[in-house]
């Protein structure tokens, strides 16, 4: 239902992304767009990192770190 949404309102990827997290936020879920990723059982380190993150209470000043890391991958 959200990607039809977001297809009538021609939302650009970012504010469809930004449609995600408002749906899973309402529902106190993940955004829907994130499950299949995070329980994919090829991968599984991204279930263990989040859960050490948690247990840590790192913030997001540490994902943001993350996320550059990510991105500067794809200028390299």
């Amino acid at each position: 239902m959200l990607n039809k949404i977001a297809e009538v309102l021609h939302l650009s990827s970012q504010e469809t992304k930004e449609l995600y997290d408002l749906a899973g936020r309402e529902r106190n879920e993940a955004a829907p767009d994130l499950p299949d990723y995070l329980m994919d059982k090829e991968i599984p380190h991204v279930r263990a990192a989040l859960r050490r993150a948690s247990e840590k209470n790192l913030g997001d000043d540490f994902w943001k770190k993350v996320f550059d890391d990510i991105n500067k991958e794809d200028k390299d």
